[in-house]
């Protein structure tokens, strides 16, 4: 009530979360007005206003696969950014990560693990093996606010995409790399899983394990969707 209905930058409604409203301050900050106390019913729902999407005119290129980055990547698009999801031949491989030939669900066309992480996309493919995939990648960058990959540091330095050289050709760029251990020291360049990186060698599964019990299984991409959230912070 204390805020103009012109100054509102979008309403938000989940089913798992209380409602609430996103304002412009004469700053240009958003803020949050209030909560209601009543959980909402209906499915997510961002309404813009006038001002738009928090994030509306960002551009964002994700070289990515998988979970951490490409949920990053989500997020980003959820508040307005344009995201581009570059993929490799054949296409990211959490797209064939939960077939349902052979399952008596082949009915079923949708990828919950892939859809989830990639809603509000838009999608090429590049080979970044090659000279020429590996230029088209740059010239996207070129054009983009931020540049966000969860390719090894080796691969990445090899292909010509390190943030040394793209944010030569682009100072404004922002650069967001996730790796399994780090950009430096002896693992910097091993595969991180989350049932490995994360849960295993963190001490996490030892940690939530009852005194005296077998380890139990991780919930699955709990680590990869924490990074998520901990790369667009």
């Amino acid at each position: 009530s204390c805020v103009s209905e012109e100054r509102i930058v979008a309403i938000v409604m989940s089913d798992s979360l209380p409602a609430c409203t996103i304002w412009k301050n004469d700053d240009g900050c958003a803020g949050l007005i209030h909560f209601y106390a009543a959980l909402r019913t209906q499915p997510f729902v961002l309404v813009t206003g006038r001002f738009g999407m928090l994030l509306q005119g960002v551009k964002v290129i994700e070289h990515a696969t998988y979970y951490a980055a490409p949920g990053a990547g989500g997020i980003l698009s959820d508040w307005g950014a344009e995201v581009i999801k570059i993929e490799p031949p054949g296409g990211d491989p959490v797209r064939s990560n939960f077939p349902t030939k052979g399952t008596g669900k082949e009915h079923l066309t949708d990828n919950p693990a892939f859809d989830g992480d990639n809603r509000g996309k838009k999608s090429i493919v590049v080979d970044a093996r090659t000279e020429e995939g590996q230029e088209i990648i740059r010239k996207l960058a070129d054009t983009a606010d931020v540049f966000l990959t969860n390719v090894r540091p080796g691969g990445i330095g090899r292909s010509g995409l390190g943030y040394d050289i793209l944010s030569k050709r682009n100072p404004k760029l922002v650069y967001c790399a996730l790796t399994g251990y780090g950009l430096e020291g002896p693992d910097a360049n091993a595969p991180g899983f989350d049932v490995a990186s994360f849960w295993s060698r963190s001490g996490l599964a030892r940690l939530t394990a009852p005194k005296g019990s077998e380890l139990f299984p991780i919930r699955t991409a709990a680590g990869d969707h924490t990074t998520s959230i901990a790369a667009v912070a």
